[in-house]
This record gives structure tokens, sequence and C-alpha cells, in this order.
């Protein structure tokens, strides 16, 4: 891979960056908007829209000539096909649950991830080697004589396993949104992948577990600097198979950027002792002679 086609991979993902801070500009003025018939706020609203046009629409042309670089002509096509034009760079929708999304920055994204993988084998390389730790997540805490009680147990012995070979390794990193900070328990930046860890010591745990890496997934999105997820369920039994969560995730339509890996190891949960309440002695009536 040629140096130059590098650098263009690089600038279309400061570009994402870019276009994702762009709709969030949107949504902040529009949730804080006045009177629309304000000139002031009409006129903030169309230059936050039309900062995500100009990203959307750089995002397909550089995304087309990375394309035809690496000999791809056929999506070259495909992505002059569905290109918007420049009144349709800036449309947007709004989830069920309040979010802001943009179709054409998913496309975007789409095409670039296969192209990706084309220019840097060191990041798929990478990911390997990430995802076969992870899966050995429980011979590395028996390694380490743990036997965990909960996330942060595993969590601990992870964290030294991973900066073995990965010494950009991160824990708790931020991602912030516009109401609220999210926080994954690991990051390898150089991979742009965050990893979140599900203790899971009963049935109950298991699908309190899935439904909590929904909401990882509305969280952690949105940002270009971390597109690689993994959600490793360490079990303390076999609530769930990995085939019962990969069905699991395409039921929901999870997205292909979230990897599950379902893990069974050592631990458990330590028990709350409950004390017996106090009772008051019961006083005998004395007994007539």
């Amino acid at each position: 891979m040629t140096p130059a086609e590098r650098a263009l991979a690089a600038s279309i993902r400061q570009t994402f960056s870019s276009a994702y801070e762009a709709l969030t500009s949107v949504e902040n003025v529009s949730h804080h908007r006045g009177d629309p018939n304000d000139p002031d706020f009409q006129e903030e609203y169309d230059d936050a829209c039309e900062g995500l046009a100009h990203s959307v629409e750089k995002l397909f042309r550089d995304i087309k000539l990375l394309a035809e670089r690496l000999g791809a002509p056929a999506t070259a096509v495909d992505i002059t096909r569905v290109t918007p034009s420049h009144d349709e760079a800036s449309d947007f929708t709004i989830s069920n649950e309040g979010d802001f999304t943009s179709k054409h920055i998913r496309a975007a994204y789409n095409f670039f991830q296969s192209l990706d993988a084309l220019t840097d084998g060191k990041d798929v390389t990478g990911l390997t080697i990430l995802e076969t730790i992870l899966d050995s997540t429980p011979k590395i805490v028996t390694a380490f004589k743990l036997e965990p009680k909960n996330e942060k147990g595993v969590q601990d012995a992870m964290a030294q396993a991973l900066r073995f070979a990965f010494p950009d390794v991160v824990r708790e990193f931020p991602i912030s949104k516009n109401l609220k900070v999210y926080k994954p328990d690991f990051g390898v930046r150089s991979l742009h992948a965050a990893v979140e860890y599900k203790f899971i010591d009963s049935a109950i745990e298991a699908k309190k577990s899935l439904d909590d890496t929904y909401t990882d997934m509305k969280g952690y999105g949105g940002t270009f600097e971390w597109r690689h997820f993994y959600a490793v369920y360490y079990m303390t039994d076999t609530f769930f198979t990995q085939r019962d969560v990969t069905a699991e995730y395409k039921l929901v339509n999870a997205g292909r950027n979230w990897t599950p890996l379902v893990v069974v190891g050592k631990g458990a949960r330590e028990k709350k002792l409950v004390s017996a309440p106090l009772r008051r002695p019961i006083k005998r009536r004395p007994t007539s002679t």
C-alpha cells in the first residue's frame, strides 16, 4: 500500500470525526432552539446543516477516490450511485430515543470499512491478537490464580495481560455525548478498539447483561476514533452459549462493528450475609404454688 493511500485513509477517518461533530452541532442547535422564525436561530441552524453537508460530501468524494486507487472500480460505481446531493447531504433522522442519526454517514462508513482493511494489514492482525487474548480470559484469570467476585476482578487481570501485547491500552476512557459520558472498560488506541466486560453469575444477570450491552451500543457509537467494539460475557456457568448470543445480536440488528465473546471461567459473587432479626427474650410469668 502506498503512503499516499494510507494518508488518504487517515484523512477519511478524520473526516468521519468531523461529520459526527457536525451532526452533534445540528442536534445541539435543534435542542436549544428558540423561535424558529428568529433569524439568529435560522442562521445558526443553517450553518450547522451546511457543516454536516460539507463533511458528508467530502466523505463520499474521498472514499470513492480511495476505492479507485485500490483497484475496486465496482465499489467506486456503487459509491457514485448512492452519493447524496448537496441538499440531501445534511439530512438526518431522529430515533425513538431522541438520537440524531445520518443514513449518509452510515452508508459511507459501510463502504470505508471494507476498504480500510486493505489499507492497513496491521489493523486486521492486531484485532485478531486482541480477540485471541479476550477469548483466553478464563486461562489468564487462572494463570493469575484468581477467583474473581465481580467485573473488576476480571478487568484487573486482563489489564495486565493486554499490556503485554498492546502498550497503548487505556482503562475507562470517556466517550462524551450531549448529556452523558460513557466509559468502556478498556480501549486499545492503535486498533481503535473498545472492550466491555460483563460478569455473569446467574441466569438473571445473563439476561440483564444483554440489555446493558444494547445501552452500550447506543452510547459508544458516533465516534470514529473507536470503531471496533467487543462485549465479553464472563460467566461462572453456561447460562448461554456463543451461538445463543450471536443469534441474539442478529435478531436485534446489532451493529456489525460489535463482536460478542462468551467465555466461562472461575469465580462467584460474594454472598451477602443476612443477619437474623434480634428477638426480645421471652419473659416468663412466675408460676403460682
